[in-house]
């Protein structure tokens, strides 16, 4: 036999080469595969027992259960960020003063916590410049981007610290920061080692910055010039 279906694995059944869940038909004069219903499949044209009632009911609850836990999930998390947030904002004087005044009531939930996030983020940014650890050491353990980039300039915190900080303090912070990002370029396309290498302060603090950078480009396969070391 050289017909296309022969020379398949129904050859190997037939043979005895090959175990498998189909049955081998004669139908027609042609080899045929019949596949067994899978397991557990109901077809609808069969009539239903009470077991396979009570199991397929069985399931449309488990179904239901899971998405609600799911939900319930959810709002939890988002309970407990809302939470994160709002205690960040309560140890932020002018923040703290800004949301203690009456919020407008058509604003959406949603719409404030991306705003409290923004002003959050801003006052991350700005601790960078003012080499305020506390406040950097509760929004990094509040679990608050790390790589927040200035809607401005695009500048992380990192860039901040390294330009303008006056102790390298913030900096050695964000080195321990396990998703600190040294490959963020503002909008100039300048990495934070350029700012850390042209204005930085601690040259223990520059030199550790360019490391990092040089580490974490390798293990992206991401190539980086320091072509303004002199």
């Amino acid at each position: 036999m050289n017909t296309k279906i022969w020379n398949t694995h129904a050859k190997q059944i037939i043979e005895g080469s090959s175990v498998s869940l189909a049955t081998l038909v004669k139908k027609g004069g042609s080899y045929l595969i019949e596949r067994r219903p899978r397991r557990g499949f109901i077809s609808m044209n069969e009539p239903l027992d009470n077991f396979s009632l009570y199991m397929r009911n069985l399931v449309s609850e488990l179904k239901n259960v899971r998405y609600q836990k799911g939900e319930e999930i959810h709002k939890a998390m988002k309970d407990v960020l809302d939470e994160t947030i709002d205690s960040l904002i309560r140890r932020t004087r002018g923040l703290a003063e800004k949301y203690a005044a009456a919020q407008e009531e058509n604003v959406s939930p949603l719409v404030q916590r991306e705003q409290k996030l923004l002003d959050l983020g801003l006052a991350f940014f700005e601790a960078a410049g003012y080499n305020d650890v506390p406040f950097g050491e509760a929004y990094i353990e509040a679990g608050l981007p790390v790589n927040f980039q200035h809607p401005v300039s695009g500048k992380t915190a990192l860039h901040e610290t390294c330009a303008h900080a006056v102790h390298p303090d913030f900096g050695y912070m964000l080195l321990e920061a396990e998703d600190c990002d040294f490959l963020i370029r503002d909008k100039r396309g300048r990495l934070p080692y350029q700012d850390a290498y042209m204005f930085c302060r601690s040259v223990d603090l520059a030199d550790k910055i360019r490391q990092k950078t040089l580490e974490q480009a390798a293990e992206r396969n991401v190539k980086v010039s320091f072509d303004f070391e002199v």
